[in-house]
Formats: structure tokens, sequence, C-alpha cells
């Protein structure tokens, strides 16, 4: 059933794809060893554009690796192992049924790639993730049906999140970088909350841009340490009311345009820079 290559030096192997020819059912199991050979990973594309629905990973891999699984139309959910670290760039794209991902345990992810779940319409947790390292560039967008990120992340690269489909949006202690644009477009974000302990130094440009439903960015406790809102971060946020953030240093232009709720804006007395399109008055506290 399987096509694999052999490691002479563990005895192990690396699945490269299905034996022509072979059907496969809508249940897919991929084992923990073919032929007495213990399987150490997945190649890139193994496994894409097929027809199955529900797919179970036994095998202790590490790696969910490029466009392993990308656009399995049919794939409605999929288990991954514990021992999974990394999924790779277009491993799930455009799988569009795709409604849950379960990783065994509590999984501590080191990256997510390149538009790993990108065009996942239909995708609404990966369930047992608590932490995320790293977001890599459209790893989520147009997820529609994806509706919190309740696991922990680092870092987000540009677009990350565009046009998906979250609620609600905590930042934590453990962000310390967002992406340019990483939840533009997300049309259905309404609260945002900066955690009292978070080391956000920077809302990126265009962070927030159209995120047309958003009506408050809270703080939770004391203020947070971030300096610089950028251009354009939560222009066309068109029910911003309510923004307690106290940037210290730079507004960028556009920061606000056409957040005609907003009444007021508070700001650091030390502040710097306030670019152009402020909608409301500015206090400097």
């Amino acid at each position: 059933m399987f096509e694999i290559e052999i490691n002479k030096e563990t005895n192990g192997c690396r699945i490269t794809g299905i034996t022509p020819r072979v059907r496969v059912g809508s249940k897919f199991v991929v084992p923990e060893s073919i032929d007495g050979h213990i399987v150490e990973g997945i190649a890139s594309n193994a496994f894409q554009r097929r027809s199955f629905s529900n797919v179970n990973i036994m095998a202790r891999i590490e790696d969910i690796p490029e466009g392993a699984f990308r656009s399995c139309k049919k794939l409605t959910y999929v288990s991954l192992p514990d021992s999974i670290k990394t999924i790779g760039k277009k491993a799930f794209y455009n799988c569009e049924n795709l409604t849950e991902i379960q990783l065994c345990g509590e999984a501590h992810l080191y990256f997510i790639g390149v538009s790993a779940f990108e065009r996942c319409s239909h995708l609404k947790e990966l369930k047992n993730l608590v932490a995320c390292d790293y977001i890599f560039d459209y790893a989520f967008a147009n997820t529609d049906c994806f509706k919190s990120v309740n696991f922990k992340f680092t870092k987000t690269y540009q677009k990350a999140f565009i046009y998906s489909g979250i609620k609600e949006l905590t930042i934590s202690e453990n962000v310390k970088y967002l992406g340019k644009g990483s939840f533009e477009y997300c049309h259905k974000l309404q609260t945002v909350v900066i955690e009292r302990e978070s080391v956000l130094n920077r809302v990126p440009d265009y962070c927030f841009f159209d995120c047309s439903a958003l009506k408050e960015v809270l703080i939770k406790g004391v203020n947070s340490i971030v300096n610089h809102v950028g251009d354009y971060a939560f222009a066309l946020c068109l029910n911003l009311s309510v923004f307690e953030l106290l940037p210290k240093k730079e507004i960028g232009d556009g920061s606000f345009y056409r957040c005609s709720y907003l009444k007021a804006l508070n700001v650091d007395q030390k502040v710097k820079t306030i670019g152009t399109d402020i909608p409301c008055d500015v206090n400097f506290v």
C-alpha cells in the first residue's frame, strides 16, 4: 500500500506516497511500522489530493511536511501523535472540509508553517494544542470557522490569521512579536485583550486593519509596554469604541482611520509622534 524509502543506518523508513492503483478507504491510518521498518517520517506531498476523510497518524514522527495532505478536499478529521513538533508549509492547504485537528496530550509545537491551514474554511480548532512558538505567514488565512486562538504563541508572521473567523483574541505574556497584518480582515473579531505581563512592544502596520466588528481593546491589569502603534493598525475598525492601550512613543499614520465610534484616545505624555487621521480628541496622560 505504501511506497517507502529505507534508512540503511537505522533500518527505519520514510513514506513517500501510496502505491499506484491501490484504493484507499475513507479511514486512513499511518502505522508505526511498515514491514518491520519503524516509520520515521513522511515525504513532502506524500498524500496530497487523496479522497480519505479520516486520518489517524500513529507513527511517532515529529514533522508533518510541506504539502503532505494538500487539497484533500474530503478530509474532515486528523489525529496527530504527541511527538509532532512542526506542521510544514501548506501541509493541509485547501482541505476545505477539514473540521478538527486532534493532538494527543498537551501539545507544544515549534512552528506552524506558511499557509499550513490556509483555505481550511471549516477548521474549528486544533484540539489539545497548548502552545506554538512561531506561526508563519498565512498559516490560518481564510479559516472562517476558526473562532478563537486558544493556545499560547510567541510570534506571528505576516498576515498569519488574515480573513480568519476568530471572535476574541488574548495577547498573553508569551507574545513577543506580531507580524504586519497578522489579523487583517478578521471581520468577526470583537474583543482584543492584552494581559498585564505582555512584553509586546509594537502593534504593527495593518495588524487589525478592517476588523469591522472590533469593539474594544482592553488591558487586563496594569498597562502594557506597547510603545508603537503602526500605520493603519486599527484603520476601518468601524465599531471600535473602547481603546485602553496607552501608546508611549508613536502612533502611525491612519492608525485609527474611520474609527468614528472612538470618542477619545489616551496617549503617554512622552509620545513623540502622532500620525494623521485621528478621529477623536487626544488626551496626554
